[in-house]
C-alpha cells in the first residue's frame, strides 16, 4: 500500500478503507482504499479560538494534530486532538461531523512558514489529551488537566461521554495511566508507569 508522503497517521475504517490525517493542503482527513486510492476528502479544522478564523491552514493543522482515536461500526468515529473532540457519523454521502466538543480553553504561540510552521500551547492552558479509547456505548478521553505555569501535579484524569458528545463522568484514577483502550467486555485498560510498569483495569 503505497500513500502520499503527506500523511502522517493512517487509522482503520473496518471495511478495508482507511483514514488519514497529516499535512494536506485543503482538507483535515483523506480516506484511502486498500490499494492506496483516494477515495474522499474531508473535514475541517477546529476553530474554538477566535484567531484561529485568520490563520492558514498550515497552522491549524500543526496545533490540531490527532492524540487518539476510535471506531464504531454502529456510530462512526471519535478523535481528539489536544483540546477539542470531534466526531464523524457515516451517511450515504459519506463521514459527516456530527458534533465537536471544546474539551478546555486554548491559545498558542505559532510561526507561519508554509509546511514548516511551528505552533507551541501558551503555558497558562491544560495540557490536554493524552489517549482516546471508545466502545460502541462511550467515549473515553485520558486527559492531562497540569498547566505549564503551576508547580502542582495531579493525575490523568478519564472523561466519559456518550456518542453525542454529552460528557457523562470525570474520574480522577488512584494510579496514573496512559494510554488506555477498552476491552470487548467494556474494561478500560491502562498502563502505568508507576513503580515497574503495570497495567490498571478500570470498570466503569
Amino acid at each position: 500500500m503505497r500513500l502520499p508522503v503527506a500523511v502522517s497517521l493512517l487509522f482503520s475504517l473496518g471495511d478495508s478503507s482507511y483514514l488519514a490525517s497529516g499535512m494536506f493542503p485543503d482538507k483535515r482527513f483523506y480516506i484511502f482504499d486498500s490499494a492506496g486510492k483516494e477515495k474522499s476528502r474531508f473535514g475541517d479544522y477546529p476553530n474554538f479560538w477566535s484567531r484561529e478564523n485568520d490563520l492558514p491552514i498550515e497552522v491549524k493543522r500543526m496545533f490540531h494534530q490527532v492524540r487518539g482515536y476510535g471506531f464504531s461500526i454502529k456510530n462512526g468515529f471519535a478523535l481528539a486532538d489536544s483540546h477539542v473532540l470531534s466526531l464523524y457519523r457515516h451517511t450515504s454521502s459519506g463521514y459527516v461531523l456530527s458534533k465537536e466538543v471544546l474539551l478546555a480553553p486554548y491559545e498558542y504561540d505559532f510561526n507561519v512558514n508554509g509546511i514548516e510552521s511551528i505552533t507551541k500551547l501558551k503555558p497558562s492552558f491544560a495540557t490536554g489529551v493524552i489517549d482516546l479509547a471508545v466502545s460502541d456505548e462511550f467515549i473515553y478521553v485520558l486527559f492531562d488537566s497540569n498547566i505549564k505555569d503551576t508547580s502542582s501535579k495531579s493525575k490523568n484524569e478519564v472523561w466519559r461521554y456518550d456518542w453525542d458528545g454529552n460528557l457523562l463522568n470525570k474520574y480522577v484514577p488512584n494510579v496514573d495511566i496512559s494510554p488506555i483502550t477498552v476491552h470487548p467486555d467494556g474494561t478500560l485498560i491502562g498502563l502505568t508507569g508507576e513503580e515497574e510498569s503495570k497495567i490498571a483495569f478500570v470498570k466503569f
